[in-house]
């Protein structure tokens, strides 16, 4: 897959002499991703599981003096395991698990420890249409290094918010999801409201 992307950021750094405000925008491709292993499975009526291996190629506009770039600069490897049950009543609860393995930023001679982050949804389906709660955890579980020294800098954050879902099979129309995350509880990163809109087509 590879995204174009639209990226804005504001942050708010607070100073001894007053907050610092910074902005930075990004309108270009994104990183290339690949999951060349892709195994699935339904051990039961309505529970859905399936494993696979994603690949993040750093192909995507990068520049190590912006606040804000559409690319990593760096490879990335991250298994992942999702899980989902569909209740009768049209009820779903979902997961997505991953591990990712960051690569050296060869611009910064930065690497990134390694990081586990969840994905979560509960929501009611309703046609074409799923709506319901989602979120995520993400956690950094190793130090960062700089120019190969351990530096700590290790990382989190918790989000939540409101979950919108439109597909609807043999239809044309892809599949498009909707959210908006308040995050809390960060620790060595910015905290702000995450929202986006995704299609996705098969082909």
């Amino acid at each position: 897959m590879h995204s174009a992307l639209v990226m804005r950021n504001r942050l708010s750094v607070p100073t001894p002499v007053g907050p610092l405000n910074l902005s930075g925008k990004d309108s270009a491709q994104g990183d290339i991703q690949i999951a060349p292993l892709v195994v699935q499975w339904a051990p039961s009526p309505g529970l859905f599981a399936n494993a696979s291996l994603q690949l993040q190629l750093p192909t995507g506009s990068y520049d190590k003096n912006r606040l804000i770039s559409a690319g990593t600069n760096h490879w990335t490897v991250s298994p992942n395991f999702a899980v989902t049950y569909i209740m009768s009543s049209g009820w779903e609860v979902s997961s997505n698990f991953q591990l990712n393995f960051n690569g050296r930023n060869k611009d910064t001679d930065y690497r990134s420890g390694i990081e586990y982050q969840q994905e979560f949804a509960i929501g009611q389906h309703g046609g074409p249409w799923t709506f319901g709660l989602g979120g995520y955890h993400y956690q950094q579980i190793s130090d960062d290094k700089q120019a190969g020294n351990d530096i700590g800098n290790r990382s989190r954050v918790t989000a939540l918010g409101p979950v919108v879902n439109l597909f609807e099979l043999g239809s044309g129309w892809p599949l498009v999801w909707v959210h908006a995350y308040k995050e809390f509880g960060a620790r060595n990163r910015s905290q702000g409201t995450h929202a986006a809109v995704r299609a996705a087509w098969s082909f």
